[in-house]
């Protein structure tokens, strides 16, 4: 987390606004707090807020929040009103959470047609991991799941990822092996060169390789 993230709307601006997209805050009226509004190509903008209708509040203090589409005219800028995309289950672990919600936006944008499909050449391990345990989820529960439970096997999984069963993310395969050996996850000693490993690698049956618009992502499948 960088210095100059001391609320909420810092935070989540910054990282979209990296990406080209067009950022604001908006007051909203109904619950006294100002929401993150994040614009589209379309009638439609995207809005973040805290559980409790902010975003000024401390990272340190998060407690959960909610990522809403709804019509770009809504006056107040409530998040009461449009599509849910993501909810948390709670307080806590900021980082994780909000690269679950980050990763939620720059998906839908994408489906939408806002975004390109892919962002070749850059890796960003947060959000890689966030979209792959995304993925595992489902985006969204489903009609019939509970959305607690949904939510209880989304932080499962990502957690699963963050603490080893993503063994490293690179750009392609080649460079994601050299950064598990950097990372000392990976000992390329018994191998001629790199390439002989990743040929090992990919022969064996322990492992695999997700791609995600955020880099390469080798797994650990025994985890």
């Amino acid at each position: 987390m960088n210095r100059e993230d001391t609320t909420i709307a810092d935070y989540f601006g910054h990282r979209f606004a990296r990406r080209g997209l067009s950022v604001r805050t908006q007051n909203n009226w109904d619950q006294g707090g100002d929401v993150l509004v994040i614009e589209t190509k379309a009638a439609n903008v995207v809005r973040i807020a805290d559980q409790d209708g902010w975003t000024h509040g401390a990272p340190s203090e998060w407690p959960g929040g909610r990522v809403i589409v709804c019509p770009a005219d809504e006056d107040s800028g409530t998040i009461m009103t449009g599509v849910l995309l993501y909810k948390s289950s709670g307080p806590g672990e900021f980082e994780a959470d909000a690269a679950r919600m980050i990763s939620t936006v720059l998906e839908y944008l994408r489906q939408s047609g806002h975004l390109p499909p892919q962002e070749p050449g850059e890796v960003d391990e947060s959000l890689a991991l966030a979209h792959l345990a995304l993925a595992d989820a489902g985006w969204t529960p489903a009609p019939w799941d509970d959305p607690e439970d949904w939510r209880d096997e989304l932080r499962a999984g990502h957690a699963a990822y963050l603490e080893g069963k993503a063994i490293a993310v690179g750009v392609h395969e080649l460079g994601t092996l050299r950064r598990a050996a950097e990372l000392g996850r990976f000992d390329p000693a018994p191998y001629g060169d790199l390439h002989e490993a990743l040929e090992a690698v990919r022969h064996g049956c322990m492992s695999s390789w997700k791609r995600t618009p955020y880099g390469r992502v080798w797994v650990d499948d025994a985890k």
